[in-house]
């Protein structure tokens, strides 16, 4: 029968005589019969319901004092109650479904009454499920505490583990609550203090990562559990960069499978990952070297009509044009000609080339470039204003010249030539390579490829610099949304097609002996994977043939004296190959499932709304209007989002879990057998004291501060539904 309902009175000093009291009343009773018994003894009725979850909050503090003196003495008898233990987690279990109930108990010690409980008899899937509701609520110092337990659990002996006997639950509670507690990790490029660790803890990464892996197999593996463990395996690997990735290739190999995804971000997740799983390499773009003394390379060695002959014969003609004007002293001649050099190939100056200028008695004191062409601008732009386009192309070129390190001065140059003349070809290549907006360096490229008197070698330094644009572009927008983001995930998605069409066209312009075409071949590959990864069959066929461009040129430049260097992103995409037939046998039936159902799931959802807020808008100034079709000009911080990619960042984008997204209905249910509560449409909390607006009855707030705070975006909408204010 059920204890009376005495049973743990307010007073404390009753407190160790109910407890005795329960044991000697639910002796042989099951675990439901006992939960039930302690719900009725602090009348606490139907917390499977909102109601009831609502009177708790009328009484929280006498309540939590209650079932804090029943945990208490569970501990202080003769022998430890873990069956009475367990009933008291299910009371805290169900109560936690509301976060501001959830926040009130752990004020008042809840999580230092759990963390004993780890290895105990108390059934594991209980205490791991409250740590996950606790990691959900709860603030830096609840989830640090959460993962130095977890991490305890996983590096005392095997023997010792208990939980690990308990149901796959366990496993999946543990890799929810690692999860909402990633954003308490300090994430950093230097090696962890203990090698091969995770989360700022001793937790060994192929420990958890192997737990993980195994977990998956098993039947009837929760959706909840594979969203919550992408960042985790993706944590793992990235911290064994350092001392090796051959302990985590079965990680490797799992996440080769993302690519598989119907979800766009996922996918440019996967490239993000493998890309940074090399940080030994060369960080730059990549380490080609533009700067080769080409003069070594022998004329017979040459391709003919290869970039690297045209550079050459450029640098002649100059030279020419230098020895011309030291016998005729026709500067304006020599600029104008110089001019269509410049946009004709790379031309290689040496102030040692002016030693012949010294004679000269009137341009003796250009003993420089920086001064030859200062001058050749003056007299250019003086003697005849029909050839003024060929002035500002000698501005241009004096200002890459003589400010190699201060961009924004060539940039503004650039700009106000092109506000004169809107057509400059070397204008548009300038402002491009040299804006620090890169928006306007994009939009740059944009106009200037629509130019109709390009030189084959101005329309490849466009068409370079729109790939890495476009791809910048795409993939931080991709990498900032999360998967109910389909206007985002569209305008995305656009940008990488964009810079996949340049990098077709540079692929089939370029001469072989390009020193950019690795560069271009790496991010045509990155971006044929994020682009059409569903369909990447076995023998990768989608990107064999860039396969095949990347080996003929780094050959070529081989076989002429130039060793181009490795980068992350090239050695990311020799990961990729590698590990992927592999993971695709062990995991691509599974992960195809899962990727079916994901996309179900995630297209009957919504999220709240501040959370997005926290992220900066990465389509317009403007959150209601965001970029539509690749090439309109906006304003836009893309890059800044770019520049900082992180796991954090991916845990508001792609990685984002399902917990806080509401359904169809409105509700969130935080996990099984808990209450489905309705969310507050500005900050996401799931409690059973929220409140419908008045006006228009579309919105629902936790209180007066969220509902004050999503007033200026609500008016409208208000206005429009409802037709009065709140």
């Amino acid at each position: 029968m059920p204890p009376s309902d005495n049973y743990c009175s307010t007073a404390s000093a009753h407190a160790h005589d109910g407890c005795a009291h329960a044991r000697s009343t639910t002796t042989g009773i099951d675990s439901d019969q006992l939960f039930n018994a302690i719900c009725h003894s602090l009348s606490l009725c139907r917390l499977q319901c909102r109601k009831g979850l609502r009177k708790v909050h009328r009484r929280l503090s006498d309540i939590a004092e209650r079932l804090n003196m029943i945990a208490d003495n569970t501990h202080e008898l003769e022998h430890d109650d873990w069956f009475m233990a367990g009933a008291v987690v299910r009371v805290w279990v169900a109560i936690c479904a509301d976060a501001a109930l959830a926040r009130g108990l752990l004020q008042r010690g809840i999580l230092e009454r759990t963390l004993p409980l780890v290895n105990t008899d108390v059934c594991s899937s209980l205490w791991t499920q409250l740590f996950t509701l606790l990691a959900h609520h709860g603030d830096k110092t609840v989830k640090v505490e959460i993962l130095r337990t977890i991490s305890s659990m996983f590096v005392r002996p095997y023997q010792n583990q208990t939980w690990r006997s308990d149901s796959h639950m366990t496993s999946t509670f543990i890799i929810m609550a690692l999860y909402h507690c990633l954003d308490a990790v300090t994430f950093s490029d230097t090696p962890p203090a203990i090698p091969n660790t995770v989360f700022n803890t001793a937790l060994p990464a192929t420990v958890l990562a192997t737990h993980i892996l195994e977990h998956f197999p098993k039947p009837h593996v929760p959706h909840a559990s594979m969203v919550h463990a992408f960042p985790l395996l993706i944590s793992c690997a990235l911290s064994c960069t350092t001392t090796g990735l051959k302990p985590v290739t079965p990680v490797l190999e799992f996440l080769t499978m993302l690519i598989k995804s119907r979800n766009i971000g996922l996918r440019c997740v996967a490239i993000w990952a493998f890309g940074r799983l090399c940080p030994d390499v060369s960080t730059e773009p990549d380490s080609t070297a533009t700067q080769f003394p080409l003069h070594t390379i022998a004329d017979d060695r040459l391709p003919p009509g290869g970039e690297i002959a045209e550079s050459r014969r450029c640098t002649r003609e100059m030279l020419t044009l230098v020895q011309d004007l030291v016998a005729e002293g026709d500067v304006w001649q020599f600029g104008v000609k110089l001019a269509d050099l410049v946009m004709q190939g790379r031309l290689i100056y040496d102030d040692i080339q002016l030693e012949g200028l010294a004679g000269n008695e009137k341009l003796a004191h250009t003993d420089s470039w920086d001064t030859l062409l200062q001058e050749a601008v003056m007299v250019v732009m003086k003697k005849d204003c029909r050839y003024r386009d060929k002035g500002d192309v000698l501005i241009l070129e004096r200002g890459v010249l003589s400010n190699p390190s201060d961009s924004d001065i060539v940039a503004e140059h650039a700009h106000q030539i092109l506000h004169w003349e809107p057509a400059h070809a070397y204008a548009h290549v300038v402002l491009s390579e040299n804006a620090s907006h890169l928006e306007w360096a994009l939009q740059t490229v944009l106009a200037g490829l629509e130019l109709q008197d390009l030189t084959p070698h101005l329309k490849r330094r466009l068409l370079l610099r729109g790939l890495d644009l476009s791809y910048q572009k795409g993939c931080a927008i991709l990498l900032g949304a999360n998967a109910t983001e389909l206007q985002r995930l569209r305008v995305g998605r656009g940008w990488l097609r964009v810079g996949l069409d340049y990098a077709h066209q540079f692929i089939k312009e370029a001469p072989k002996d390009s020193q950019d075409l690795p560069h271009v071949a790496d991010l045509c590959m990155c971006m044929t994977l994020i682009l059409r990864g569903p369909s990447l069959g076995e023998d990768l066929a989608s990107i064999q043939p860039i396969l095949r461009v990347l080996d003929r040129s780094l050959a070529a430049l081989k076989e002429l004296g130039i060793e181009v260097g490795d980068n992350p992103i090239r050695a990311g995409n020799r990961l990729f190959v590698q590990h992927y037939p592999r993971g695709l046998e062990k995991w691509g039936d599974f992960l195809t499932n899962f990727h079916e159902q994901d996309h179900m799931i995630r297209a009957s959802i919504k999220y709240p709304q501040k959370s997005d807020r926290v992220l900066e808008n990465t389509e317009g100034d403007n959150p209601g209007e965001g970029q539509m079709e690749p090439g309109n000009s906006d304003s836009t911080v893309w890059w800044g989002n770019a520049a900082a990619t992180s796991i954090h960042a991916l845990l508001h984008g792609p990685l984002r879990c399902c917990c806080r997204a509401s359904e169809s209905n409105g509700r969130v249910q935080l996990g099984p057998g808990l209450v489905a509560l309705l969310q507050c449409t500005w900050c996401g909390d799931t409690t059973a004291l929220i409140k419908r607006c008045r006006g228009c009855k579309q919105a629902w707030y936790c209180n007066s501060t969220c509902q004050r705070a999503h007033w200026p975006e609500h008016r409208k909408e208000c206005k429009v539904h409802g037709g009065s204010r709140r």
